[in-house]
């Protein structure tokens, strides 16, 4: 079933976005506290030296021996021969540097990293040794116009990293196994409740009214769901019998009237339909809504309050509404497309505010917007804009819908506006595709409900886009010839 599959898709990806970021985030903080642990560490020890060297300096001073250069030197030599086999942490390294350049116990003399330790007193440095990669920390010692440098292998200092990382990777994979078992096993049990749901309706479809709908197994809202579509069967039922019953009845009456009587019924059969199923699909989607607040689905929530709005306003008796109520459906209309096409469509919505207690046939602006987006913006590579823009007038009102899309074709533009501007529609041969036939229907409803003054205007340029103007008349009288 595709929803069993794009759940499991859904979980894969969260997963392993889980696993990477978790093992992403492990590596990085474990490679912090690895380098912050061995800076304090060989800080402390490059203090305990430079106190050593500081000490061999004062001994100096006072015996003023310090003021002999060949005592100081001696000192000095007596010091780098003491330090040339350092073995702090067996890969340990203590480098003097004089002069800014000199490598007084291993006698090199201008390395890269000799040269880097001149920016500033001391600091933390990673550098390369020989082929060898080394991280250190330095220091200046002033009295003597030397930079110590205690470095150690990096290979050495990052070894305990690689087990830490191993704990983290065996604790990731174990909590994924269990996490996306338990995932699996759930939204398993939702998609069988789900599936043996569509089982039920499809029986109800084929005409099998006495099927009935088990106990939900898993969450409440399927339950509910089930219960909902159970009464909605038992009054299809019932009503399937009264009718039944009323074409029995039908047989009795006498020959003059039959076929009169036929029709009435068949009228009152197709209004009972029409009437359940808006209002079954409404329940429905109010129902989703519910489950989707429950589970935090935002975007689902959103769509089913959007189209539950819709079709709220499509069951509405009235074929005439104000202008503020049909603004509303475009509004919920428009954010259901938003979900749909995320940024590539924006909407520009300018409405004189004296339209908005007006009159006027609904569903026209809805269909129209939908036009501009499947046949100008949808084509359309980059991001597009619909402007809606409404203004009133001497005698009428007037709503333009233009959007930058790919535009009409030139010869189909033609016979679109000879058709438009055809009164009578005489001219029905005219192959005018989906695109038209929808244009078509609206003007007429508007011609039909208040004569051929009014209707629609099609402009358009291909590769710019197009423009619909809708002219409708002010206080308009209800009707119903629409």
């Amino acid at each position: 079933m595709k929803i069993s599959k794009e759940l499991h898709l859904i979980s894969t990806v969260i997963f392993s976005l889980f696993a990477i970021c978790t093992l992403s985030f492990g590596f990085f903080v474990i490679t912090n506290v690895v380098y912050n642990f061995t800076t304090q560490l060989l800080e402390s020890e490059l203090e305990s030296i430079i106190e050593d060297i500081n000490s061999t300096h004062d001994i100096l001073v006072q015996t003023g021996l310090d003021k002999v250069q060949k005592y100081v030197d001696s000192a000095k030599n007596e010091i780098s021969l003491h330090y040339k086999n350092y073995g702090f942490r067996k890969t340990g390294k203590l480098t003097i540097i004089e002069n800014e350049k000199v490598d007084i116990i291993n006698g090199i003399f201008n390395l890269d990293y000799i040269e880097s330790v001149k920016q500033s007193k001391s600091g933390k440095i990673e550098f390369d040794y020989f082929g060898e990669a080394r991280f250190g920390v330095y220091q200046q010692f002033p009295l003597w116009n030397w930079t110590l440098l205690l470095s150690i292998e990096k290979d050495s200092m990052l070894a305990p990293r690689r087990r830490y990382l191993n704990v983290i990777t065996l604790i990731t994979i174990f909590t994924l196994i269990i996490t996306s078992s338990l995932s699996f096993l759930f939204s398993k049990k939702i998609v069988d409740d789900i599936e043996d749901i569509l089982g039920s309706v499809k029986k109800v479809e084929n005409g099998n009214l006495s099927t009935t709908l088990e106990k939900s197994k898993t969450v409440d809202e399927l339950f509910y769901l089930r219960k909902g579509i159970n009464s909605m069967i038992r009054q299809i039922e019932l009503r399937t019998k009264e009718i039944s019953k009323s074409n029995e009845e039908k047989l009795r009456f006498k020959d003059e009237l039959y076929e009169s009587e036929i029709h009435q019924r068949e009228a009152q059969i197709m209004a009972l339909q029409s009437q359940i199923n808006p209002h079954f699909l409404y329940n429905t989607l109010e129902c989703i809504s519910s489950f989707a607040a429950q589970y935090n689905a935002e975007e689902i929530e959103n769509i089913s309050i959007s189209l539950s709005r819709i079709f709220r306003f499509a069951i509405k008796g009235d074929n005439i509404v104000t202008v503020a109520d049909e603004l509303l459906s475009v509004d919920n209309y428009l954010k259901i497309q938003k979900y749909r096409f995320l940024d590539k469509i924006e909407t520009i919505i300018d409405i004189d505010e004296n339209m908005r207690n007006q009159r006027m046939v609904k569903f026209i602006i809805q269909p129209l917007i939908e036009n501009s987006i499947y046949h100008g913006l949808e084509p359309k590579l980059h991001k597009g804009t619909i402007y809606l823009t409404g203004a009133i007038f001497d005698r009428s009102m007037e709503f333009v819908i233009e959007d930058d899309g790919v535009g009409i074709p030139r010869k189909e533009l033609v016979q679109l506006q000879h058709q438009l501007e055809n009164k009578n529609n005489s001219d029905g041969d005219i192959d005018v595709g989906n695109r038209g036939i929808g244009l078509m229907n609206i003007h007429n409803r508007i011609i039909y409900a208040y004569g051929s003054d009014y209707g629609l205007k099609l402009t358009s340029k291909e590769g710019v886009g197009t423009t619909v103007n809708v002219i409708l008349p002010l206080l308009m009288e209800r009707t119903e010839n629409v």
